[in-house]
């Protein structure tokens, strides 16, 4: 059995069948209702239809609450590791190779999510949506581990600036939140699932670059031992400008995963 600020999941294996299942209940916590499982659902087919990214098979999706007083998923349980636990710099269990053929891999991946695309909502200009991106990516370089220099950020923002034509006419469903889980297969690692898309959203890609970019500081490697409530800078920076008040919610529950890539060599699975 584990858990989060958002779910309760329970790993069932049934006897005489080898294939093991979650079934992840909903918490109902920070103004979310059951509407989140619905949405992971939309989310799941749309990456398994649009993408060559795995997803869980769900067999139910329960909302009705008439056996247990919340809502629940029942999908296949598949081992994986975060990519973001996997590429951490301090992490001993991958090398450097390891790490960037990961990265590779799960920016490969997240370019296939950002195929994904709609018209955007708002009527806000290029540059300003462009730059807003860069700003929130800059917040974090400095005091974190980052593959990104703020003279290269810089130099981004001057490229916008005198491009006044820009505009933007599409916009990208984002990994934000969501879990890129791995497998190692005979010495290499390939994506073997995404898991967590209940939060997903339509943006400018850029948003997504702290994942990708940004390495939170892994809880081994503290001098002190952690304690009490965070919100570090890469977080906010990673859900900078996204639907005002969640920021808020999301960046005070996002301490508890940042927790769960951090203990050792962990398994993710859904």
């Amino acid at each position: 059995m584990a858990g989060c600020n958002w779910n309760l999941s329970c790993i069932i294996r049934i006897d005489g069948d080898p294939q093991r299942y979650l079934f992840r209940f909903n918490h109902r916590r920070y103004g979310r209702g059951d509407e989140t499982i619905e949405k992971e659902q939309i989310h799941y087919a749309l990456i398994a239809e649009k993408t060559g990214i795995p997803t869980p098979r769900i067999h139910l999706a329960d909302l009705r609450r008439s056996i247990v007083p919340k809502g629940y998923m029942v999908m296949n349980y598949v081992e994986g590791e975060n990519h973001g636990y996997l590429t951490l710099p301090d992490n001993p269990t991958t090398s450097p190779t390891e790490k960037e053929a990961i990265s590779r891999a799960a920016g490969e991946a997240i370019s296939q999510i950002h195929s994904i695309t709609r018209p955007p909502e708002t009527a806000t200009s290029g540059p300003d949506r462009v730059l807003a991106a860069i700003d929130a990516l800059d917040r974090v370089v400095g005091e974190h581990q980052c593959r990104v220099t703020r003279d290269q950020i810089n130099r981004c923002k001057d490229v916008v600036r005198q491009d006044s034509s820009l505009n933007v006419e599409i916009e990208s469903l984002l990994l934000r939140d969501a879990d890129l889980n791995f497998s190692e297969t005979e010495g290499a690692w390939r994506v073997a699932f995404i898991c967590d898309l209940k939060h997903q959203q339509y943006g400018d890609p850029y948003l997504d670059l702290a994942h990708v970019l940004c390495s939170p500081k892994p809880m081994w490697s503290l001098k002190e031992p952690f304690s009490g409530p965070v919100r570090p800078r890469w977080q906010t920076s990673l859900l900078c400008g996204v639907r005002g008040n969640a920021t808020d919610r999301l960046c005070q529950t996002l301490p508890c995963r940042e927790r769960s890539l951090s203990r050792g060599r962990r398994r993710r699975s859904r």
